[in-house]
């Protein structure tokens, strides 16, 4: 008896200290503010901390810029061309990435321009930048581009503050305008990443571990926390937590989270937060000549291309998130449309020319990871050591005896390598720099086709040579494959309707092929596309995305 008594007791004496918290600091409040239909890119407060400028895409015409109020919340679309919002100045001009691009996980690259409202048009500043952030004063701003293979965070323009081979995100200065925190993503395919601050000096310092996806960030209204929203290593794709971490690199804590996920956008100077909930999907489509229409082919709302057999019978695809376990899952599947085979785990790059392996890679679990080769029959599972080199993206040469590989090498921008399959050195055969938004191996395997540094597809020798470019493919177009001949399949990808043609690199004549079309609610664009060696099948990649903007009341 006396021990259920003290227990009573215990109970009651912990639910009125828990009360007591609760009212001292009650759970933070989330409020709505759009409700059209489509998807937020970004927003920030306007200096008074009630306006709200943000960017979405209701139609086709792509992202634009418009504003709401706290008090209320009724659009208002401006009149400024496609763009991205990266910054609010104090004084309340705004930075823009005009002709934004998909590079990664969002428009992320553009045109940088600045623009006050009702000022006319945006004027620009600087091409090919990333990400921009006003200093506090509103005298400056500091940038994240790439040049050289490498991804810089400069402040003023030109001065590099800290570079990476990976890649760089959402630069913010800290209120009193003497530190910069951002995320350091350290492979230039994925989303994986490090909270850091520098000062303005360049000392820069890692304040958290190693996040699985970590996009947005800003400062706490007080300068003594970063606020970021990052999902940790044993979570699912759609499960960013709103979080802090001092800056003394302290164990990061949780500020909120909800069923899905929040990406930071901004923190008003009362501490109001900014979020979004995106809800994305990947979706893997198949084409076939003489059909009218792309069959869907992913396998739950989360499906990646790896790569397209050459006789067009098969695709290899890569299944992430909670309907994968946690987890990224290789799948093979005919393209007649019958159940997948799963393979293993990771990510499937590519099938062998016999068919027998697909190659898995590991991308989330640090740089130097094995090669792993899943057998699509009876078999086990075989690995080869990375050879020093970090494989982003792998293609198999006809031979079925070597690799074509884009990968990092410790202080290397990304290239291309050729690989024996049995092993060895690593053959570098690019400079550093490209890009592989598109990567082809030609059939008799002599050429590789990706972007140079600018983004022109160029053909680079196997065996040696200087690069070739191919001034027939057009700026923004990216390889899909080779035919027989020689041939080069390009298209530019990212738009919803993407046309793919076939360019003789001998005569320059160009004939479009097929058009691939992302026919589904809240697209965003055609991010991947492979094509078979005789043009008839044709695999793509879709992402669609469909978020509102909210307001967090008493973040603490």
């Amino acid at each position: 008896m006396f021990l259920i008594a003290a227990a009573a007791l215990v109970l009651a004496l912990t639910t009125a200290v828990a009360l007591r918290l609760w009212r001292a600091h009650p759970p933070p409040q989330f409020r709505q503010l759009t409700f059209q239909r489509g998807t937020v890119f970004s927003a920030r407060f306007a200096p008074d901390g009630k306006t709200i400028y943000y960017i979405a895409a209701e139609d086709a015409s792509g992202p634009r810029l418009h504003s709401t109020t706290l008090a209320r919340p009724e659009l208002q679309r401006l009149d400024v061309p496609p763009a991205n919002l990266v910054s609010i100045s104090s004084t309340g001009e705004l930075a823009l990435l005009l002709k934004p691009q998909i590079v990664r996980f969002g428009f992320d690259r553009g045109i940088l321009a600045r623009w006050v409202p009702g000022s006319g048009a945006p004027r620009e500043v600087l091409e090919d930048v990333e990400y921009a952030d006003w200093s506090p004063d509103g005298s400056g701003l500091a940038l994240v581009r790439t040049s050289s293979g490498r991804t810089r965070l400069e402040y003023p323009t030109g001065h590099v503050l800290y570079q990476t081979t990976g890649w760089l995100s959402d630069p913010r200065f800290s209120p009193d305008g003497t530190q910069i925190a951002f995320v350091q993503h350290p492979n230039p395919v994925e989303a994986a990443g490090t909270v850091m601050v520098t000062d303005l000096s360049g000392a820069a310092r890692t304040l958290t571990p190693s996040w699985r996806y970590a996009l947005g960030l800003a400062w706490a209204k007080h300068g003594a926390e970063v606020w970021f929203t990052a999902a940790d290593a044993n979570a699912a794709a759609a499960n960013l937590v709103l979080r802090g971490v001092d800056l003394r690199g302290g164990q990061p804590r949780v500020i909120a989270q909800v069923g899905g996920n929040l990406a930071m956008q901004d923190v008003a100077p009362d501490g109001r937060v900014l979020l979004t909930e995106p809800n994305s999907t990947a979706g893997l489509a198949i084409l076939k000549a003489g059909e009218a229409k792309a069959r869907d082919a992913s396998w739950f709302d989360q499906t990646f291309l790896g790569d397209l057999s050459a006789d067009g019978k098969q695709v290899l695809f890569t299944v992430e998130g909670a309907a994968a376990g946690n987890a990224s899952v290789v799948y093979l599947r005919k393209t007649d449309g019958s159940q997948p085979v799963r393979l293993g785990g990771g990510y499937g790059v590519a099938l062998s020319p016999d068919g027998r392996w697909a190659i898995s890679l590991s991308l989330t679990k640090g740089p130097l990871q094995p090669i792993t080769f899943l057998p699509t029959g009876a078999g086990e599972p075989k690995s080869l050591d990375p050879g020093g080199v970090t494989a982003t993206r792998i293609r198999w040469f006809p031979d079925g005896k070597r690799l074509l590989i884009a990968g990092l090498e410790p202080e290397h921008g990304l290239r291309l390598y050729v690989r024996s399959i049995d092993g060895g050195k690593p053959k570098a055969i690019s400079p550093e720099g490209v890009r592989i938004t598109g990567l082809a191996l030609s059939r008799d395997g002599k050429f590789a086709a990706a972007g140079d540094e600018r983004g022109l597809t160029t053909l680079y020798p196997v065996e040696g040579g200087d690069p070739l470019p191919v001034p027939q493919v057009e700026p923004d177009e990216v390889p899909l494959g080779f035919a027989d001949d020689g041939a080069l399949f390009v298209g530019r990808l990212r738009p919803v309707t993407v046309p793919v043609f076939r360019v003789d690199v001998r005569t320059r004549s160009r004939t479009q092929i097929a058009t691939l079309v992302a026919d589904v609610p809240g697209a965003l664009g055609i991010v991947r596309a492979a094509v078979t060696p005789d043009g008839s099948t044709l695999a793509f990649n879709y992402v669609s995305v469909s978020s509102s903007l909210y307001v967090l009341e008493d973040a603490q």
